[in-house]
């Protein structure tokens, strides 16, 4: 009986300072809502995606899809190569031109940059490929180019020509704003101040009647 009371004080005390309760939190959440959008607009950059499969050049027209399969190891060694140091290399200098970035430019600051931006995923025999870039036309043209230069670079190193593109990128039309995250910071916001003052309140209004 007494937590009944207990609930009913503490929630009388809440509604009669509802200006407080609510309004605080809200005001905080929205201006928390519009730094994080801003921020996460001006970071926003255009995502372009590519896929590829490593498919086994010995297999005939009555395989089934099976077939097509390597063993882990292989995929996950061809799905590594694509951010590697030299294909990106090779990659800028079919983009830009050889003479456009130093070795030491492509190793210790583009290279690192491009594979940041770059995510490799592997599911069974298919790799996918994507890479975000201020510049949608930069985006497409860069991950078309890795998973290029990655064919070379098999064929360069065991003889092998495994990979077979499904899905060229093609120009993204938007840039990926990552609404998600700025949401959950907003809830966030939200909440803490809501809890904060809601405590802050019902001290204050225990001492007034104690």
């Amino acid at each position: 009986m007494d937590k009944k009371m207990d609930l009913f004080y503490i929630g009388g005390v809440l509604l009669k300072k509802w200006y407080l309760t609510l309004l605080v939190p809200t005001l905080i959440a929205v201006g928390a809502f519009y730094i994080f959008n801003q921020r996460h607009t001006m970071e926003a950059k255009y995502e372009a995606s590519s896929s590829f499969i490593i498919a086994n050049k010995d297999v005939g027209k009555d395989d089934t899809f099976t077939n097509f399969k390597y063993s882990g190891m292989v995929v996950a060694s061809l799905a590594k190569l694509v951010t590697n140091t030299n294909v990106i290399k090779n990659a800028l200098h079919e983009l830009d031109g050889k003479t456009e970035y130093t070795d030491n430019q492509v190793q210790y600051i583009l290279a690192p940059s491009i594979k940041n931006n770059t995510n490799v995923l592997v599911e069974d025999s298919i790799v996918q490929v994507t890479y975000k870039n201020e510049s949608a036309s930069r985006a497409k043209k860069m991950v078309n180019e890795l998973i290029r230069q990655t064919r070379n670079k098999e064929r360069s190193l065991w003889g092998t020509d495994s990979i077979k593109v499904l899905e060229k990128a093609t120009t993204p039309l938007n840039k990926n704003t990552n609404l998600r995250k700025t949401l959950l910071f907003t809830g966030v916001a939200f909440v803490v101040p809501l809890v904060l003052v809601s405590m802050v309140i019902v001290v204050f209004s225990i001492r007034k009647t104690s």
